[in-house]
């Protein structure tokens, strides 16, 4: 397979996940960005979690991810609390409501996930996921 047919083919699937994924967004009354669910993810995960832990993941300008926690704080998604120790930090905790949508969305992607694999075999998929992860560490 030449880069080209590798390259197209990625951004097929690319193309079909993200169409999917908003299709069980909207079937699940769920109108946010898959940028808020990484960082419902990833506020839930990181302990003391801030705009900077983010920025520095998302390797993203930290102006934008403002405007997105900004964009969720309103949502009431996420609440922003001073650090004890150091008051120029905002710790970010999720909400009542972000946990449900964080739960919701965890539903979906399982959802997609098993579809996704539904004719695959153990072994394929993952010879498969060990393929990604060799293309993706050729690319970082």
């Amino acid at each position: 397979m030449n880069q080209f047919k590798l390259v197209e083919s990625i951004f097929k699937f690319m193309k079909q996940f993200r169409t999917r994924l908003d299709e069980e967004l909207v079937l699940a009354e769920i109108d946010f960005s898959p940028a808020f669910m990484k960082i419902l993810k990833m506020v839930e995960k990181i302990p003391d979690c801030n705009a900077q832990k983010i920025t520095s993941i998302f390797e993203k300008d930290k102006a934008l991810i403002t405007r997105i926690i900004k964009d969720m704080v309103s949502h009431e998604l996420l609440t922003q609390n001073r650090d004890k120790k150091d008051s120029r930090v905002k710790i970010l905790c999720l909400t009542d409501k972000g946990i449900d949508t964080l739960k919701t969305f965890r539903i979906i992607e399982d959802k997609i996930e098993k579809s996704m694999v539904l004719n695959i075999s153990p072994d394929d998929l993952e010879i498969f996921v060990n393929v990604l992860n060799k293309i993706r560490n050729e690319l970082s």
